[in-house]
């Protein structure tokens, strides 16, 4: 089953359509005048295209090119005022030896970062996540553009949110099947997709995960959750005000929310 799970993730998080590329953004006020021009270079589609065409070839275990880049900033303009920017980059790649379309990567990127990057933590964090499907077929999951001060993170690597490496990995069915009442009930998981709703980098992430259930004498089924990664415990209190306003529909015949399964503070 782990390896439908895997499969199931590659398709639904990067076999679909190039993103647009996104045009230039202007940097805030905030933004520390002696950095505006790197930082401008590293919000410039264009610009890191070519660095990406040039960087990651050799960072795959298969011939790859890069066809299309699109750059965001994190959504929080604070890193700003202390002159570092985040931004998440989202390529569209052409894998030699597939048939003729672009998988969809992100990476997560951090400027200015110490010429020591990417560390020995974060060395060991990327080898523990060699093996997930989503990170095919690079092999450095880490990397540092020394002439933009740029350290660079394939998703789902993202070090505050490990739970999005767990749910979009040969884990996922497991960790979905102990929330779902239908599991409880005899139900099993052939397979999960993963879809990334929203994202900000060492924050939070929400994910849309489809189950395919396999129900005892009924037809497979499917269930939709989402799937809320937080990087601190906030989730426990999201959970907590969830749960007392799912108490209030029960007594009503047509009122409905979303009931929240669960809060895993180690998953």
């Amino acid at each position: 089953m782990g390896s439908d799970v895997e499969a199931a993730a590659v398709d639904a998080m990067h076999e679909v359509p190039p993103a647009p590329r996104s045009r230039s953004r202007e940097l805030p006020l905030s933004a520390p005048p002696e950095q505006h021009d790197l930082f401008r270079r590293l919000l410039d589609p264009d610009h890191m295209l070519a660095v990406f065409r040039r960087e990651l070839p050799p960072r795959a275990e298969r011939a790859i090119r890069v066809a299309s880049c699109g750059v965001r900033p994190g959504r929080s303009e604070k890193p700003y005022r202390k002159g570092r920017l985040e931004l998440v980059y989202r390529l569209g790649i052409e894998v030699g030896g597939e048939p003729p379309r672009q998988r969809e990567y992100l990476l997560l990127g951090i400027s200015p970062v110490e010429a020591g990057f990417p560390g020995p933590d974060l060395v060991q964090r990327a080898r523990s996540l060699r093996d997930h499907a989503a990170v095919w077929p690079f092999v450095q999951l880490a990397l540092h553009v020394q002439d933009l001060q740029l350290g660079l993170l394939l998703f789902p690597m993202d070090p505050a949110l490990p739970g999005l490496a767990t749910i979009t990995g040969p884990d996922g069915a497991r960790l979905l099947a102990g929330f779902l009442p239908e599991c409880r009930a005899g139900a099993g998981i052939e397979r999960i997709e993963c879809e990334l709703k929203h994202y900000k980098p060492f924050n939070r992430a929400v994910l849309r995960v489809r189950a395919q259930l396999s129900i005892p004498v009924a037809r497979a089924t499917e269930r939709t959750v989402y799937a809320k990664v937080f990087y601190d415990d906030r989730g426990a209190a999201s959970h907590r005000e969830l749960a007392s306003l799912w108490s209030v529909p029960q007594r009503s015949t047509f009122l409905r929310v979303p009931e929240p399964l669960r809060y895993g503070p180690g998953e």
